[in-house]
């Protein structure tokens, strides 16, 4: 991986000094850092008030022929104090290949609800919600296999696009290892819909999940869920952001008891003038099939509340301040509460990979 490292930087250095005097044919270039402080105030996690690089990403995208285009993504993340670095995405894709269709194989991040579609520093907050860290990721699931995108043809007045997808599944959400066979590879649907607002520069996007896998052990996971985007533009500027996502997980194994969960998050996000702009985030968490030794259901609900205010300067640099209630309650204990004081820093510099709405 290191030897896979150097030649990736000799490349971009190579293409940084001669992008102004030689035509790459639309080789694009893009680097990001995500630079991160946590204050603990109850309860803190063991690195807090470190400085550390949270997360940095490297990436090589373009056009290959007429046909495809691929996308190289080195990506290293800060764990306990050590630098990660992983492939994150290397894909071969087509919006050529069949009429109508977008295709894309290799590792990448799997299109299914809205932040695991994302790299963390692209991700409104800073802190993942509860949701993905215990449902996908602590920032995204990713996996080796195919995925195809298509926009129905119908004329509703309302577009409706559909992405499936089918990927080894050997290892679920954030690992180091090479994982097991598993029985049923991963799989999922994420059918959308995209609604126009009156004026420009306003749309909602709303969409419907499913996921599905067993593993080498029988144990079957599956996801359902939606989410849901709004936004409001002046020009470039974001006047209002509505992000929110709910889901329910099911782990099911044959001679055992169902387990059962569901969590969501809702943000909102206000601008302030043409640089600041101020959100919150509401999480929300609880385990069905949580008993007492009785066998008795137990009531339990954790819940958090994360306001941030956010500083743009531009499109390519955003400091971020944040403070983080989160509280978890179980019936007969009591509540335990954690707070943080999260500071953020993200700079990006090239051609930023584009994104959908």
């Amino acid at each position: 991986m290191r030897i896979f490292v150097a030649i990736l930087l000799g490349v971009l250095v190579l293409s940084s000094s001669t992008v102004f005097a030689a035509d790459l044919g639309g080789l694009q270039v893009f680097g990001a850092i995500d630079l991160a402080s946590e204050l603990g105030i109850e309860n803190p996690t063991p690195d807090g008030g470190r400085l550390k690089v949270r997360s940095f990403e490297i990436a090589i995208s373009g056009p290959v022929d007429p046909l495809f285009d691929t996308l190289i993504n080195i990506a290293g993340h800060d764990e306990s104090g050590t630098i990660e670095v992983e492939l994150h995405e290397a894909v071969i894709s087509s919006s050529r290949l069949l009429p109508g269709a977008r295709v894309r194989a290799g590792r990448f991040l799997l299109g299914v609800g809205r932040l695991n579609q994302f790299h963390s520093h692209d991700w409104p907050f800073f802190s993942a919600a509860k949701m993905q860290s215990l449902f996908f990721a602590e920032e995204a699931v990713a996996d080796s296999g195919v995925e195809v995108g298509y926009q129905l043809p119908w004329d509703i007045g309302i577009p409706i696009d559909i992405v499936a997808g089918a990927t080894n599944g050997w290892s679920y959400g954030h690992t180091h290892t090479g994982g097991q066979r598993p029985l049923t590879p991963t799989h999922y649907l994420h059918p959308s819909l995209f609604i126009e607002g009156e004026s420009a520069g306003v749309g909602t996007q709303l969409g419907f999940n499913y996921l599905g896998r067993t593993d080498s052990d029988s144990l079957r996971l599956q996801l359902t869920g939606l989410d849901l985007t709004h936004k409001r533009r002046t020009g470039k500027r974001l006047d209002f952001l509505l992000q929110a996502e709910a889901f329910h997980r099911l782990r099911a194994k044959a001679n055992s008891a169902n387990m059962e969960d569901v969590a969501g998050y809702i943000y909102s996000e206000w601008a302030l003038d043409e640089t600041w702009s101020a959100g919150l985030r509401a999480d929300g968490y609880s385990d069905l099939s949580l008993t007492f030794g009785t066998g008795d259901t137990r009531k339990n609900f954790d819940y958090g509340f994360v306001p941030t205010l956010t500083y743009r300067p531009s499109e390519f640099s955003r400091l971020q301040f944040s403070y983080s209630l989160q509280t978890e309650t179980k019936e007969g204990d009591q509540n335990r509460n954690e707070q943080i004081i999260f500071v953020q820093l993200v700079s990006m510099i090239g051609a930023h990979p584009a994104h959908d709405f």
